[in-house]
């Protein structure tokens, strides 16, 4: 037996509107939040690039004092710590200066140097098929929608 409640029946289409407002206006906040978060990204990506060019052009060693391992907390993969170390170098930098880096402080568990070097090179290849990377005509590689590395005079 199906019994006709109409006040029943209001409540809850009153409630899904009011549910439906809701989720519109917290749909709203979420998307701002998230223009604001790629805003101080970008924001901290150019001040990280300007400090670099600054240290570089200085001669105080910037590179040196970064702490590569909690920088490579989130990477799972070669490609994605040489992504990391190419925003540290700015989107800029050399299969020598990449394979440095993870070499030396323990990311690829190579043997022998040459072997983390051909590890580095298979790895910027498949970023370039995938279009994140390119390689320059003076032999760097670029990550694409990277800003550029700032010179001061």
């Amino acid at each position: 037996m199906v019994i006709n409640n109409q006040s029943f029946e209001e409540q809850l289409l009153k409630l899904i509107s009011e549910t439906k407002s809701e989720l519109a206006t917290k749909g709203e906040q979420k998307a701002t939040i998230d223009r604001e978060v790629e805003l101080l990204k970008n924001e901290l990506q150019g001040y990280s690039v300007t400090l670099a060019s600054y240290q570089k052009r200085s001669g105080i060693p910037g590179h040196n004092g970064i702490d590569w391992s909690k920088l490579m907390i989130g990477a799972k993969t070669h490609k994605d710590q040489i992504i990391i170390v190419l925003k540290q170098f700015g989107g800029i930098a050399r299969p020598s200066q990449i394979r440095d880096i993870l070499y030396t402080k323990g990311f690829i568990k190579s043997k022998k140097r040459e072997n983390a070097y051909q590890i580095v090179q298979i790895n910027l290849a498949q970023l370039i098929d995938k279009k994140l990377v390119e390689k320059t005509d003076t032999g760097d590689y670029k990550l694409i929608g990277a800003q550029p590395v700032l010179c001061i005079s």
